[in-house]
């Protein structure tokens, strides 16, 4: 609008994260070199005063109370500054009985044996060994579910793909709140406090069950959807289907997970999301495979069609030339052979 002269806008990155910082920095150049100003505040570590400050109002206790001050020396020995860290950090504590709340109203603390706590240096393993703690609890399968659904999820979405019985989801809800893994944006949607901690529940799970986990998750989103929703959740569902497609094994499932990625890849088409359609097309052949050119003839060939549409619109030439010598090598007539050689003329 020409009557808006003055904008701000606030936002941030991870600078030591190249993937994720190089386009960010190209667009601050560019806004740059229009001569708009830009100010850029580094965040790092807390300093040791500010974990002081940070424990002392946590707790209610007095900031020049020697033992406060001991106690804040400590957690930022052990946590050097990261704030998820000591917020973490102090939860152990309370758990272990390190740090309690006693008859008298304050809060009393084993300084001694925090001070001899051996804690990781990688945050990530640190979150990581205290969610291994709850191995026996029925919230570790709730957190690992979640970890599989991405850095944000919806209630419904999360309610779908778990089978906790006999927890209240609100009880769960309180349960990762409390302990700062999982916060509740509003009725509708749940965010993991940070990647760190999303990152260490996914590693909870082991290797050798990740993709079964994730095709088990797929599944249960797959029938737990009411079929009026499938259109809106069928993202959703694929996402967790392709990560476990090679435990896919009859040719039922096969064609369903196929028919899903085709679903999936046309609705990316048509918001002209050609990478995320490509390979939603390309997924969909793999789980095929090339038996299915005689099994199921057209659910094949229009994956292959499809995906010759969305590789060429991202320019994979490779690929594209791929996809065309399958149609030819099994198309069962010159009328379906056709855009595989307009493809290849292009």
């Amino acid at each position: 609008s020409p009557d808006i002269s003055h904008c701000f806008f606030l936002s941030c990155y991870r600078d030591n994260d190249f993937a994720l910082a190089k386009p960010v920095e190209s667009m601050l150049d560019g806004i740059q070199s229009q001569d708009v100003p830009i100010i850029k505040v580094p965040l790092g570590r807390l300093e040791i005063d500010y974990t002081h400050e940070f424990i002392s109002e946590t707790l209610c206790l007095p900031p020049n109370l020697k033992s406060m001050k001991q106690l804040a020396n400590a957690v930022h020995h052990k946590t050097g500054g990261l704030i998820l860290y000591i917020k973490n950090f102090m939860y152990e504590l309370c758990e272990e009985g390190l740090l309690c709340f006693n008859v008298s109203r304050r809060w009393q603390f084993d300084l001694d044996q925090i001070r001899q706590k051996d804690i990781s240096d990688d945050v990530v393993e640190y979150l990581k060994h205290r969610m291994a703690k709850l191995a026996k609890s029925r919230y570790l399968l709730g957190l690992r579910v979640a970890s599989c659904l991405g850095s944000s999820f919806s209630v419904n979405t999360f309610q779908r793909a778990v089978d906790m019985k006999g927890v209240n989801l609100d009880d769960f809800v309180q349960f990762v709140e409390g302990n700062g893994f999982i916060q509740r944006v509003n009725q509708s949607t749940m965010h993991w406090a940070h990647d760190a901690v999303q990152q260490a529940a996914y590693k909870t799970i082991s290797s050798s069950k990740v993709e079964s986990l994730h095709l088990l998750i797929g599944g249960r989103l797959l029938v737990r959807t009411p079929k009026e929703d499938i259109d809106e959740c069928v993202f959703d569902i694929v996402a967790q289907m392709n990560k476990g497609f090679n435990l896919i094994k009859t040719p039922e499932q096969k064609c369903d997970g196929a028919q899903l990625n085709l679903h999936a890849g046309q609705k990316a088409m048509s918001s002209l999301s050609f990478h995320s359609a490509a390979k939603y097309f390309v997924c969909g052949i793999k789980i095929l495979g090339d038996e299915f050119w005689g099994d199921n003839y057209d659910l094949t060939l229009s994956l292959h069609q499809k995906a010759l549409e969305a590789l060429f619109a991202i320019g994979d030439c490779e690929s594209m030339d791929t996809i065309a010598a399958n149609i030819l090598a099994n198309a069962t007539c010159f009328e379906d052979e056709v855009n595989a050689h307009l493809y290849q003329m292009r």
